[in-house]
């Protein structure tokens, strides 16, 4: 197997949200609670919304970079990268990613504020990329 690396584009949403679908979304224990109740195949169309706004709003400060084997053309992983020198995409300018039906708001909100709380406390104001 031959792995190269390259930045993701909206032609490769597909292959990023069939990872995040079948790999990533059992993996984490409040994501399961924030989508049990949500229908797979609208949980599938929600994620590829959110990849792809990531993927093509000038103000996402986002890189996505993906990980294809040559051999098959597949994409086999990818990283996102946020750029905490840029100021938050308050996403103003784009229509709002309707969320599922079932989606369970509270925990994923919950894990977001101890998540900024801990790096906040851990870099100060140390950006993360330079």
């Amino acid at each position: 197997m031959r792995l190269t690396m390259s930045p993701a584009t909206a032609e490769d949403v597909p292959g990023l949200a069939a990872i995040l679908f079948e790999e990533y979304m059992e993996m984490h224990e409040w994501t399961r609670v924030r989508f049990s109740a949500v229908d797979p195949e609208d949980r599938h169309r929600y994620l590829a919304a959110g990849l792809r706004e990531d993927l093509t709003s000038p103000k996402a400060p986002l890189v996505i970079q993906k990980m294809v084997d040559e051999d098959s053309g597949e994409i086999v992983a990818f990283l996102q990268l946020n750029e905490r020198n840029v100021p938050p995409n308050p996403r103003g300018d784009v229509e709002p990613i309707v969320k599922p039906k079932g989606y369970n708001v509270p925990p994923m909100l919950d894990h977001y504020d101890k998540m900024v709380t801990a790096q906040k406390a851990a870099m100060k104001d140390i950006p993360f990329l330079r």
